[in-house]
Parts: structure tokens; C-alpha cells; sequence
């Protein structure tokens, strides 16, 4: 899945070290409550994506908001909204900086 994902990211750290992160991200999913097939699922692509470390990093406070919600709400769901949430305003803020680009 993470090579159909981004196939030269995947060839760049080689299968060994893909195995290592696969397990340490679903580690620290189920550390978050995370355990459903789509919380281990998004955990691992996100740490693939945007790093291991991703939950910690006060670049990305939606992270840490979404799984510290005690609302009650399925985190898994919090979490790919707001991740998604995330990239739209990135690619908004990129619209308005370059007004060129078009939404698709």
C-alpha cells in the first residue's frame, strides 16, 4: 500500500526500514487508542508521509488535537479530518500566495 502510495519514497528506504516504521507507527497508534482497521491504517500513512513523529510535532498542533480529543468522537474519523483539513488550507494558502494555480 505505502509503495502504490509514493513507490520512490518506499524504494529509498528500502523494505527493512518500511517494516520498522509500519510496526512502529502501529505501536504508537494503539498507544493513542487508535485500533480500528481505519485508525492503524492512517496513522501508518500519515507517519510515512509526514514523518514518525508526526503526533508530537508542534509544527502540525491538528495532530496532538485530534488525538488528545476526549469528546468522545471516534479519533480515527478526528484525525483524517483533520488532516484533510490540513492540506486544504495548505493548498488555499498556496492559492492566494500564487494566484496562477487554479482549484481542480
Amino acid at each position: 500500500f505505502l509503495a502504490d502510495v509514493h513507490p520512490e519514497k518506499a524504494r529509498a528506504v528500502g523494505i527493512e526500514t518500511l517494516d520498522l516504521g509500519i510496526r512502529d507507527a502501529l505501536h504508537r497508534a494503539e498507544l493513542a487508542n487508535l485500533t480500528s482497521p481505519l485508525g492503524q491504517h492512517l496513522y501508518v500513512l500519515l507517519s510515512f508521509m509526514i514523518g514518525g513523529g508526526f503526533a508530537r510535532d508542534p509544527l502540525l498542533p491538528w495532530a496532538a488535537r485530534a488525538l488528545r480529543d476526549d469528546s468522545g468522537g471516534d479519533r480515527a474519523v478526528l484525525l483524517y479530518e483533520a488532516a484533510r483539513q490540513a492540506v486544504t488550507d495548505g493548498l488555499e494558502h498556496m492559492r492566494i500566495m500564487h494566484p496562477r494555480m487554479t482549484a481542480a
